[in-house]
């Protein structure tokens, strides 16, 4: 048999399906892409975990650090509102509590 007879006839028991040993080689090569598939797959859903896990933490690290800034904000805001220093700083820009005299009630 010559080079090429050979050579059809291989060609013609992979296409039948007939030559030894390919359907298990098929098979394996089959279940190790499977697997490589879906260790591939975990893989990368790990590192989205990951990835996930971090963007988690730094929002709770910013949510963190907007309560703190509220919690002084409101205590600015109390202490801006007290009616003594609003008195004071009243007087420091020159306003004076009006006389009877200059004080009008309209009626309804």
């Amino acid at each position: 048999m010559t080079t090429t007879a050979l050579t059809r006839v291989l060609r013609a028991e992979i296409l039948t399906g007939t030559v030894p040993g390919l359907r298990a080689w098929l098979v394996r090569a089959g279940c190790f892409g499977l697997c490589l598939t879906a260790a591939l797959f975990l893989v990368a859903v790990r590192l989205q975990a990951i990835r996930l896990r971090y963007e988690i933490n730094e929002l709770v690290r910013e949510k963190q650090a907007a309560a703190a800034r509220l919690s002084n904000l409101e205590v600015e805001r109390s202490a801006l509102g007290a009616s003594n220093r609003i008195e004071r700083e009243a007087r420091r820009l020159g306003f004076v509590v009006p006389g009877r005299d200059a004080v009008v009630v309209l009626s309804d």
